[in-house]
């Protein structure tokens, strides 16, 4: 089947790929396997194009929008809109929720995380981020739990100033601390970790 041609499901993580180096390259080919819907910035659609990957959603300069409408022609159906560069992971967030996506996995440099961090939060969309190496997930829920392999390290940052964490599993547990400057958490020993937040979001990250 066409990758022109592929039916999809809204359940499915979609993908942004905003700013994107080669090294994260591996990273993208995974994540393209789920035939996502793909929404790109427009310095990430010749790295796509070169690729021969479909693209579902373009935002770029206003300035460009006639330039990748003949640029894109061969990848219709394709929806192309200006916008400022600023605006896009805002954009292209309000694009997926309006399309009744649920989740989200983006690709983008570690510099632009924290200033656009407030549209991560802001979006009831479930959302990971992808960063040089690492894997930054935005959680939601009051208890995460998971399997860990040997010698392994989790940063932990709570968003909500009044969050205070629990951990079990760990080297070193916390026990209904405070950690707004963010924490590393280390395990020498592979087994379950848990982290139990009373206040939501955090966020979690885990080096790839």
């Amino acid at each position: 089947m066409s990758s022109h041609h592929i039916i999809r499901d809204e359940q499915e993580p979609a993908l942004i790929i905003h700013k994107v180096n080669p090294l994260q390259w591996p990273i993208v080919l995974e994540l393209l396997g789920w035939s996502p819907t793909v929404i790109v910035s427009e310095e990430a659609v010749d790295m796509l194009l070169d690729h021969g990957h479909k693209i579902d959603m373009v935002f770029c300069s206003t300035t460009r929008v006639t330039e990748f409408e003949q640029k894109l022609e061969s990848q219709a159906p394709i929806k192309i809109q200006g916008c400022k560069s600023d605006d896009f992971l805002e954009l292209a967030m309000t694009y997926l929720e309006d399309g009744n996506h649920k989740a989200v996995h983006v690709i983008t440099a570690y510099d632009e995380l924290f200033p656009q961090l407030k549209y991560f939060v802001a979006t009831r969309l479930e959302v990971v981020i992808f960063t040089d190496n690492q894997k930054h997930i935005l959680y939601r829920s009051a208890i995460f739990k998971k399997w860990l392999p040997a010698f392994s390290q989790l940063a932990l940052i709570p968003l909500d100033e009044s969050a205070l964490v629990t951990t079990r599993g760990f080297d070193h547990d916390l026990d209904q601390e405070s950690v707004m400057e963010g924490i590393e958490l280390k395990k020498k020993l592979e087994g379950e970790i848990s982290i139990h937040f009373t206040h939501q979001p955090a966020l979690i990250t885990e080096n790839l």
